[in-house]
């Protein structure tokens, strides 16, 4: 294989190889190319060899990235106050994280609020990260084994609270270029034994719909389309699957008046590997890197509503975590810490609020369904519900 990688671990070159193997050999079963997307769910997402079901470590500082719960855990106690809140208006107090990752999360509202929570359901079909999961969730918190059930699928007629942090951006996206007139869809080719993009004249009466009415400046400059179907199926899922109450998403983008603005012409999918970005996915071999692109959060409200659930409200993660009193949390557990100490927490909350980290540029988005309650604590304040 000639991509070229920086590792030289035995493990990770096999796994690559044999994963670019297959998906050569679906670009040749299917004329020379296959959709973005398909690349990307079998880099991520094979049974064998994608990121997230290989051996490999993905979080941390030893990893490719850190998520919020890695950062602090007062992220998930800020998230669980709010759960608390919306079960204080509920018959069911159940919990649906879907995409857990390594399970921190889990713990973290396991920590808070594991007493009020009948049944934590967590919706999961990596095997490896089930066992890590299961492993950290036994030496936290053996008193809540017996509460948390693993599911691979939606469950049905659910009532409860369904979550996910950083979930939606790690569905396989798909990217179109308008040309003339005419939709291309940005397909990958292998020549020589390398991955490389290619245009595919494309014809689909749907995705001609949404990019005419999207903003104007995807028509010209060879603008770069993210559309994703995939997340936009997925809430029609969770629609389906709700019978009462909420739905809280967590993750990084934008409204779509800024999701297809200039910043974003050349698209939004990149990788990240050793907490480094990637700009074009291709040069690296498959199966070693986190695969992700932003969210069109003006999407997802609109396929949740259109799916039979109420909007209740969207904004920043620095405000809803503000609003759900993560900065009165911090206070009283330095209350008797050393400075040192104070000073981390300090640095950790930073991180999660500040508008120049994490605080801004993720976003928090809030649905529900045959339920009265919308007066969210973590939306009391910046509503930016107006401009999706």
């Amino acid at each position: 294989m000639n991509n070229s990688h920086s590792t030289t671990h035995p493990d990770e070159i096999t796994t690559s190889n044999k994963l670019h193997e297959i998906i050569k050999k679906e670009v040749s079963q299917n004329n020379g190319s296959i959709p973005l997307s398909q690349y990307i769910e079998l880099c991520l997402y094979h049974k064998n060899y994608g990121y997230y079901h290989n051996q490999l470590h993905k979080f941390g500082k030893m990893g490719d990235f850190v998520t919020a719960p890695g950062i602090s855990h007062l992220f998930g106690y800020s998230l669980g106050t709010q759960i608390d809140e919306l079960f204080n208006h509920m018959e069911h107090k159940n919990i649906v994280e879907l995409g857990a990752g390594n399970g921190q999360l889990m713990i973290d509202i396991l920590s808070h609020i594991g007493d009020d929570i009948d049944t934590y359901y967590v919706l999961e079909i990596s095997a490896v990260l089930i066992f890590e999961m299961q492993q950290k969730l036994q030496n936290a918190h053996p008193k809540y084994v017996s509460k948390v059930k693993w599911i691979d699928k939606l469950p049905i007629d659910f009532d409860g609270v369904i979550i996910a942090n950083e979930l939606l951006d790690a569905n396989p996206t798909d990217s179109y270029i308008y040309k003339d007139d005419e939709i291309y869809r940005i397909d990958v080719g292998c020549v020589e034994n390398k991955f490389v993009y290619t245009n595919k004249k494309y014809s689909n009466d749907d995705i001609k719909m949404i990019i005419d009415n999207l903003p104007e400046i995807t028509k010209y400059n060879n603008f770069i389309i993210d559309i994703n179907l995939n997340s936009l199926q997925l809430m029609k899922n969770i629609a389906n699957s709700l019978n009462s109450g909420y739905v809280i998403l967590i993750d990084y983008g934008y409204c779509e008046r800024e999701f297809y603005s200039p910043k974003h012409m050349n698209g939004t999918v990149r990788g990240f590997i050793h907490h480094t970005k990637v700009d074009n996915i291709l040069e690296h071999p498959p199966g070693l890197m986190d695969i992700t692109a932003s969210v069109n959060f003006t999407a997802i409200a609109n396929a949740g509503i259109a799916n039979g659930l109420d909007l209740i409200d969207y904004t920043t993660q620095g405000a809803f975590l503000i609003n759900c009193g993560i900065l009165n949390h911090v206070e009283h557990e330095t209350e008797n810490e050393t400075q040192v100490t104070k000073l981390k927490y300090n640095n950790e909350i930073n991180r999660l609020t500040s508008i120049n980290d994490m605080g801004e540029v993720f976003k928090v988005i809030a649905f529900s369904k045959n339920i009265d309650f919308y007066d969210l604590l973590g939306f009391k304040a910046f509503s930016l519900a107006r401009i999706l």
